[in-house]
């Protein structure tokens, strides 16, 4: 068989994870997601909550709209992302996978992936978001991450 390449793009809280790791299972096929961060940190030799940080940071609709054009300290956000994108294609090399997140499609566009995208209403995305929180997280401290 032909190999293929999906990428799942999401919003948060609307079981992009899930929905990969069931389609892996199906097809027989490997999936990475979060893996992806412990492989930057490895490669880096950085710890995973520095990586995490840095990602969050990048996300950060505050953050775009305070500093639109950075703060002069991209050269971390980029060797980041060029060394998950390097990453992301060596693990799309090896074989047929999925890949969520971390702008998979647009790394791999040169591979014509199958490119998935999941949503969920606002009401679905807070329910599931209750249910996985941390044990004491209220939804007062939920809301400010944008679900």
């Amino acid at each position: 068989m032909e190999q293929y390449v999906i990428t799942i793009s999401r919003q948060f809280g609307s079981m992009g994870r899930s929905i990969a790791r069931e389609l892996s299972e199906i097809l027989g096929i490997e999936f990475l997601d979060r893996d992806i961060v412990e492989a930057t940190a490895k490669r880096m030799g950085l710890p995973v909550s520095v990586i995490s940080d840095e990602e969050e940071s990048m996300k950060s609709t505050f953050f775009r709209r305070q500093y639109p054009l950075g703060m002069g300290m991209s050269s971390l956000k980029d060797e980041i992302f060029l060394t998950q994108k390097n990453i992301i294609r060596d693990f799309a090399a090896k074989g047929s996978c999925i890949i969520v997140g971390r702008c998979a499609d647009y790394v791999l566009k040169d591979l014509n992936p199958i490119r998935i995208f999941a949503y969920a209403d606002m009401p679905s995305k807070i329910k599931r978001c209750m249910e996985r929180r941390p044990e004491g997280e209220s939804l007062n401290e939920a809301q400010p991450f944008h679900i």
